[in-house]
């Protein structure tokens, strides 16, 4: 982020700095998580699909950022090693060992957490879900082999395995479906569902008007009561509020209240004062 969005960005009050990685689901750890160790198993593929950006975050950051404030460890696995014998060789000195794999971008902290509460209050010695595993580290400790454990089901799309281009883009979709409701439930107005995108670190308050073709990438923040009009492109930039940006490109920029960029214009690395009315401008 440039130092000028850096700087505005500290003098806004009031803007909760929440997105869609914090609401994937915005549950608070409490402590009777601290007895869990969670492995993610590092999946060894030709194409290492968890590194490539899903709106603007890898999908392994997804996942880091589902296990927030929990304990984690992650190690290389190769699908072929015996697993149980992996997950042994990694074990600490918590309670119990919650298994995740990188192969599974869309696992939220909601589902995270129904794990651990089903795990718990079940009093299991071993839980086998979707893709993934729940062990007492001690009954671990005490077996060669893990007969019948306990299964259960949880959220199906949380569990979308990513290991190729098609399993990827349908992995984008539910994201992107994801983070558009989730701004939509917060009182954003979004006039075209397919066309708009949004990326993941971006704020919008409620009252924003989104209509056609809009893309809005990277740690954006956009104010109450503005509209982003049709064929806009706007990245890592702060609009205030009652602001309205049509058929423009804005880049690294800060738009203060009441102002209009318009028709065709390019602005990159540029403060703009309130109540500014720009046409068919480029300012770079």
């Amino acid at each position: 982020m440039i130092e000028i969005l850096e700087q505005e960005s500290e003098k806004m009050t009031d803007i909760t700095d929440e997105n869609i990685t914090q609401i994937l689901k915005n549950i608070n750890k409490t402590s009777e998580y601290d007895d869990f160790l969670v492995l993610i198993l590092k999946m060894k593929y030709k194409t290492d699909f968890s590194k490539r950006e899903m709106f603007g975050i890898s999908g392994f950051d997804y996942i880091l950022n589902a296990c927030e404030n929990l304990n984690v460890k992650v190690i290389d696995y190769d699908g072929q090693d015996d697993i149980i014998k992996i997950i042994k060789q990694n074990l600490d000195d918590k309670k119990y060992v919650l298994v995740l794999f990188s192969d599974t971008p869309l696992i939220t902290k909601r589902t995270i957490y129904e794990i651990l509460d089903y795990f718990t209050l079940k009093n299991l010695c071993a839980l086998k879900f979707n893709r993934g595993f729940a062990f007492e580290q001690n009954y671990l400790r005490s077996v060669e082999k893990v007969y019948n454990p306990q299964e259960q089901v949880f959220n199906e799309e949380d569990f979308v395995k990513v290991l190729d281009e098609h399993s990827f883009l349908n992995a984008i979709n539910i994201l992107k479906k994801r983070i558009l409701n989730y701004h939509m439930s917060n009182g954003v107005i979004i006039k075209d569902f397919n066309g708009t995108f949004i990326d993941a670190k971006t704020n919008i308050e409620g009252g924003v008007v989104i209509e056609n073709n809009v893309v809005i990438r990277g740690k954006s923040l956009i104010l109450k009561d503005s509209v982003i009009s049709s064929n806009c492109c706007i990245t890592n930039s702060i609009i205030e509020s009652n602001c309205k940006i049509e058929n423009s490109i804005l880049e690294n920029c800060v738009v203060k209240s009441n102002s209009q960029i318009l028709d065709f214009s390019v602005i990159k690395n540029q403060t703009l004062e309130e109540n500014t009315k720009l046409s068919n401008n480029k300012k770079i």
